[in-house]
């Protein structure tokens, strides 16, 4: 009985999330394929012609996911979006800033020809 307690109790705190089932990418074993919004991320990438990848990484000490043109015979200028591990839009930022804030983590899924 005594073993029983705290197994309730472990699955009483973990059955209380506010997040919906498969819903954090941060907590995911295989979010590339697993959590919705990173598969319709990876999804919308239809120009292969020069890498570019799905990754996570820290922005202000935060994970953040993101899309990335990380080939370097390829011009990358513009906006980049950090998603947060719900896929929640937290910030655009200029490419030009990106290697002064964002520090890559992993790279989840690359595209190219």
């Amino acid at each position: 009985m005594k073993g029983l307690f705290p197994v309730l109790i472990l699955i009483l705190f973990s059955c209380n999330s506010d997040d919906p089932p498969g819903s954090n990418a941060c907590t995911s074993n295989d979010p590339i394929n697993e959590i919705p919004w990173l598969v319709n991320l990876k999804n919308s990438i239809d120009n292969c012609g020069c890498t570019t990848s799905v990754m996570k990484g820290k922005y202000a000490l935060r994970p953040v996911f993101f899309v990335h043109m990380n080939d370097p015979f390829c011009n990358n200028g513009g906006p980049m979006d950090l998603y947060s591990c719900e896929g929640k839009r937290i910030v655009t930022i200029d490419v030009s800033d990106f290697t002064d804030l964002v520090q890559i983590e992993t790279i989840l899924y690359s595209c190219e020809d």
